[in-house]
């Protein structure tokens, strides 16, 4: 007889099976949590968990009625078996959970302190009404009260004194009533105090901080054993021991250690305060008139005024009021007066109760410097003459604060310290007085004056502008009938119309020129000079509007080498390059204009399609832009590694000549299998896996960016047979339990467990198949389903066995009864019914 059964189900559906769960763990104390891990039980359903048969929690279980939940043992729950049940309204299972005894536990309050101090122990889960004894490292201890019992409830509370004797560390105490023990760690620690400050002078105010003190006591503080007056009067330590109070260091004490300590009436520790010398140093002890020199004091009287005097004259100070701090310090910096002499001089510091110090400054005699000529106009060559500097060193030359370049470009003192240079005056130089400096290697200081004469005066029409511009340049005040010798633009002698330039009877004069081809964007400075040395200057404008860039070549084919030059771009700035508004990679990859504001660098043409391109250049706020003709675009085209390949093998597809920076699609056989985008340069590389729902023989992948589709042939050798494992094949009856040899008339079950080996969900076909002893199929049946990436489940087809014989049930795993792709090995089974 044959029986046959066919069955479709929509999603996964899992063969019957007995309704269950197990516990972890299985016993515990009250409170105890306890994880639920059910199954088999109706799908999709409100489902009750029971403790001694009332309502503990409600869980829903999911499409195969499964369930995990965490629960809590009942505090109030008697030692004992208890019965945990779950029960979805049509399932009901019962288990045994045990319920032992909470374990007894004690606290300490607080964990640690010094000897001496007051420990609160609390104890629970005791025996009820028990006599308790407490323990300090095993040895008896006298409690508060002396009697210890516990409660009704098994708790109590004591207090013990942690005995002076004890050493620093960890110790024991322990509880105990004639059945239970317990016992926690008590760190017994040492008390110590530190100084905010611990030297200063007399009047010093000092903060004392205490540690690991007793708690909640007065404390006592000491100067030299003897009571001090403390900030604030009442010092007593905190709950933990800690404390901080402030003392002023008597006014009359003197210089030398001194003791301050500190006492809880149990405890005492101290420390040493250094009453130090009144005492100044100077951040230097010799300079040139001028110098400035910071003044730092010590040992004075605390939050005293302090007057600093140079020999007898008193000194302005920076701050201008100076004072000490809290521990009789100070600084300030002071001039040493113009007026001073060379030789050795006294500073002194004085606080307001009289205590002074002092230390020696020594003034070096300045050097000496003359200029020939003193005045003159800008641009004017000075000879600086030196003497009585230090021998053989180092001369600088400042005009006003502003080094000047010498000639010799090194100048050093002779043995006598003398020496020559000359310098140029700034053609920038206001008209009136400047100063000429003169510093050695040592500091030593000469100066001299010299006076820049007005000169002439110009002025620019326009005052800015690109390059290329014609300027009017106006000039006033020059010498009369003079000729006029040069015109400069930034020390560039310009060409100008009319060719010679010569001053009227008023000294005045016209004349253009062009802003010459290659100088950066920014200010420029233009300077006319006449044949007596007047000097006129004005300020030029250079605007980037002028900005260019040139490309060559100028076309070609995609991946051309293209070489672009800029000019006339701000001076020192980045440059970016893009192609039709797309960013590009140069050659070298960071470039920064020069100091003319031009550049070079170099570019590989994108693949894009012919025409006309545009290249453009940004520099801040600056653009340019330039042609480029693509003549031949390269094609698309993409390859695939492997060509060939099964169910589940990773294929990758690498794509060239693709417009840049777009979107590709690959598609298998029209269907999206990855997605991709391209880089600047129309390049791609993208990964998918062969499903298995592609069947053997040549199939086709194509990339397309919207504009350019390509394709390649993949082939498909074979499907993969281990795309499921299936494992555990076996006959059960409707508990779930194995049969050895089943009887006619049982419903049996032939089930296995498959499990997906892929990345991805895996659609799949259950099938079995029952032969008798002849190979004749007496029964087939299947399910159909979805296993999620790497996951595992039982699943089964029924049988009614009618009647006696030898029978052999086949385990067939397909991608699906219309599709039947092989994802398993069969499996089969061979069975007696009797």
């Amino acid at each position: 007889m044959v029986l046959f059964i066919g069955m479709m189900l929509v999603g996964f559906e899992r063969a019957s099976a007995a309704a269950n769960f197990t516990m972890s763990p299985t016993s515990g104390p009250p409170g105890s949590s306890v994880t639920i891990s059910a199954t088999d039980f109706a799908p999709n359903t409100n489902t009750s968990i029971l403790f001694d048969f009332q309502l503990l929690e409600q869980v829903t279980t999911n499409s195969l009625g499964d369930f995990t939940e965490a629960i809590t043992i009942p505090s109030n729950t008697s030692v004992g078996s208890h019965t945990i049940t779950v029960n979805d309204g049509a399932n009901s299972v019962n288990k045994s959970f045990t319920v032992t005894a909470p374990s007894p536990a004690i606290t300490l309050s607080p964990t640690s302190g010094t000897t001496g101090t007051t420990v609160t122990v609390s104890g629970s889960n005791f025996g009820v009404s028990k006599t308790i004894t407490i323990k300090f490292d095993n040895n008896n201890i006298t409690t508060n009260p002396n009697t210890v019992t516990s409660t009704n409830t098994g708790t109590f509370s004591a207090t013990i004194t942690i005995p002076s004797n004890t050493s620093v560390g960890s110790h024991t105490i322990s509880a105990a009533d004639n059945t239970n023990s317990a016992s926690a760690t008590f760190s017994v620690v040492v008390s110590g105090i530190t100084l905010s400050v611990t030297s200063g002078g007399p009047s010093s105010v000092v903060t004392v901080t205490g540690t690991n003190f007793g708690a909640n006591k007065a404390i006592t503080i000491k100067f030299d054993n003897t009571n001090i007056a403390t900030t604030p009067s009442s010092v007593t330590s905190s709950g933990t021991g800690t404390f901080s109070a402030s003392i002023t260091v008597p006014s009359n004490t003197s210089v030398g250690s001194h003791t301050i300590s500190v006492t809880d009436g149990t405890t005492t520790q101290s420390a040493t305060f250094t009453v130090v010398a009144t005492s100044i140093t100077l951040s230097s002890t010799q300079g040139i008139i001028g110098s400035t020199v910071t003044v730092s004091g010590a040992g004075f009287v605390a939050s005293s005024s302090i007057t600093i005097k140079l020999d007898t004259s008193t000194l302005p100070t920076t701050p201008s009021n100076v004072s000490t701090n809290s521990s009789g310090a100070f600084s300030a910096t002071i001039t040493i007066p113009s007026s001073t002499t060379a030789g050795d001089h006294t500073i002194t510091a004085t606080d307001s109760t009289g205590k002074i110090a002092n230390a020696t400054f020594k003034v070096l005699a300045a050097g000496t410097i003359s200029l020939s000529p003193t005045s003159g106009n800008r641009g004017a060559t000075v000879t600086v003459t030196g003497s009585s500097f230090n021998s053989n060193s180092a001369i600088t030359i400042q005009f006003d604060d502003t080094t000047l370049t010498t000639t010799p470009s090194s100048v050093t003192t002779s043995s006598g310290g003398t020496f020559t240079a000359t310098i140029k005056i700034p053609i920038t130089a206001s008209t009136g007085t400047h100063t000429i400096k003169v510093t050695d290697a040592a500091g030593k200081l000469g100066t001299a004056t010299f006076t820049v004469a007005a000169g002439g005066t110009i002025t620019l029409s326009p005052t800015k502008g690109i390059t290329g511009t014609e300027i009017t340049v106006t000039g006033s005040d020059f010498a009369t009938n003079a000729r006029i010798t040069s015109i400069e633009f930034d020390e560039i002698v310009v060409a100008t119309t009319p060719r010679s330039v010569a001053t009227n009877t008023n000294g005045g004069f016209s004349a253009k020129f062009l802003v010459p081809a290659g100088v950066a964007a920014g200010s420029h400075i233009v300077v006319v000079i006449d044949d007596t040395g007047n000097v006129g200057v004005a300020t030029f404008t250079v605007e980037g509007a002028g900005a260019s860039i040139t490309i060559s070549p100028t076309s070609g084919v995609v991946g051309t080498l293209v070489t672009i030059t800029g000019s006339n771009f701000a001076a020192n700035t980045a440059v970016t390059v893009k192609f039709d508004g797309v960013t590009l990679t140069t050659n070298p990859i960071s470039i920064t204009t020069a100091s003319n504001g031009g550049f070079t660098a170099s570019v590989t043409i994108p693949n894009i399609s012919t025409g006309s391109h545009t290249v453009t250049v940004t520099v801040g706020s600056q653009t340019a832009t330039a042609t480029f003709t693509i003549t031949q675009a390269q094609p698309a085209s993409i390859t695939i590694s492997p060509t060939s390949g099964t169910v589940g093998n990773a294929i990758t597809i690498t794509g060239s000549g693709f417009l840049p920076n777009k979107g590709i699609t690959i598609n298998l056989d029209g269907s999206l299998v990855a997605t991709a985008t391209s880089s600047s340069s129309g390049t791609f590389s993208a990964l998918f896996t062969i499903s298995s729902t592609v069947s053997s023989g040549s199939h086709t992948i194509t990339a397309s960016d919207g504009n350019n589709t390509v394709s390649a042939t993949l082939s498909i050798t074979g499907t993969s047979s281990n795309v499921v494992n299936v494992s555990q094949v076996k006959m059960v009856d409707q508990t779930g339990t194995t049969l050895s040899r089943p009887a006619v008339g049982m419903q049996v079950l032939v089930q296995s467990d498959v499990k997906n080996t892929l990345a991805t969900d895996q659609q799949f076909a259950y099938i079995v198949q029952i032969k008798d002893s002849g190979g004749s199929t007496i029964m087939i049946s299947w399910m159909t389903g979805t296993l999620p990436p790497g996951k595992q489940y039982s699943v089964a087809q029924s049988w009614l066995i009618e009647d006696e014989g030898e029978y052999t049930a086949e385990v067939f795993v397909w991608q699906s009864i219309s599709n039947p792709v092989i994802l398993a090995p069969m499996q089969k089974i061979n069975f007696d019914v009797r």
